[in-house]
């Protein structure tokens, strides 16, 4: 009898769990070192001044990358801290909690891959200064260090039993070869005038998350099974932290509101019931919020139409960036299970 043998099924999935919070923790804090770089590559003067991603497309796929990056951390550490739920095995549950890590530190490693992009096209912005010498130096940094965290995550799948693999591999490349090419020569003189900046933007967003999709789903091609949703990891808390009490008979699928007027409203925004309601509503008050902390940055700009304006192209971009990378990750995160009204 072998050792591993020796150690009963809860045995290993107590380690297993431990495993997984010590990497969901870990994880963060590229993700944390991630937002400290583009924050200050955005601000700090010196680097501003020779900051050649700070433009788009190469600015979008910053802007998303460190969104995807610290929400997918999150749910990957969520998952990982919370208490287990009825009728989840082990296996999903370490399953997704690998995937989620999986995109947050490819979401790093995609966008450090665009900012050294925009780095090779203009060396002449940035070669020869210090400061120019630090930002290529934390660039290559938070690129090797998500790629070193990919290669562990894999190394845990495999001596788990898990479906994963090696996503250089994998015929998910081609594609995302061909998605880095064109935003590496995307042409900068197309973001010239309005119409120009928005598609630019746009541009950039589309590209952060197709390339995320598509290694991520490379190194996990599992089918997707989720047992549990994003409503009941936090539910599970929710019983943790709140006192229970008796609990109303769950009447309807998908249900998780009260009877009456007010469970009418919740339920008309249960991603369970209506998947799309909750995420553009999210996705609206995160464009609404964003505008508002530019214009607490760097000061609302003059006139009522224009800062009605920024605010509208706020609003778009983040709405769209966010229902689009919810479209293609939203299964393969297991954010939200579908369950058809008996209404």
């Amino acid at each position: 009898m072998t050792a591993d043998s020796a150690v009963s099924p809860v045995d290993q999935t107590g380690r297993g769990i431990a495993l997984l919070r010590v990497l969901s923790a870990a994880g963060l804090l590229p993700a944390a070192l991630f937002l400290l770089l583009f924050d200050r590559a955005r601000h700090d003067p010196a680097l501003l001044c020779v900051n050649p991603f700070a433009v788009d497309p190469y600015d979008a796929v910053g802007s998303f990358g460190v969104q995807l990056a610290l929400a997918a951390g999150f749910l990957a550490a969520l998952r990982a801290f919370r208490p287990a739920v009825s009728g989840e095995s082990f296996a999903v549950r370490q399953t997704y909690i690998l995937r989620a890590e999986a995109v947050s530190q490819l979401a790093i490693a995609v966008t450090m891959i665009s900012n050294l992009a925009a780095m090779a096209r203009a060396p002449s912005m940035w070669r020869g200064t210090p400061a120019g010498e630090l930002l290529l130096l934390l660039t290559a940094a938070l690129f090797v260090v998500p790629i070193a965290m990919c290669g562990v995550l894999i190394r845990v799948a495999r001596r788990s039993g898990r479906c994963s693999q090696n996503p250089l591999l994998a015929p998910q490349m081609l594609p995302f070869v061909v998605c880095m090419a064109l935003l590496a020569f995307y042409p900068l003189s197309w973001h010239e005038g309005i119409t120009g900046a928005l598609l630019t933007a746009a541009f950039g967003t589309v590209m952060l998350f197709l390339c995320v999709a598509l290694l991520s789903k490379a190194m996990f091609p599992c089918p997707e099974v989720p047992e549990v949703d994003l409503i009941d990891d936090v539910v599970s808390i929710w019983k943790r932290i709140v006192p229970r009490r008796e609990e109303a008979p769950h009447t309807e699928p998908g249900r998780i509101g009260r009877a009456g007027a007010g469970g009418a409203l919740i339920d008309s925004m249960n991603p369970r019931i209506h998947p799309w309601r909750l995420i553009v509503c999210i996705a609206a008050l995160t464009g609404v919020l964003l505008a508002l902390a530019d214009f607490a940055a760097e000061g609302a700009p003059h006139g009522s139409g224009r800062v009605l304006f920024v605010v509208s192209v706020f609003l778009m971009l983040e709405s769209g960036g966010v229902c689009f990378g919810y479209l293609l990750l939203r299964h393969f995160l297991g954010i939200f299970r579908y369950e058809r009204s008996a209404g």
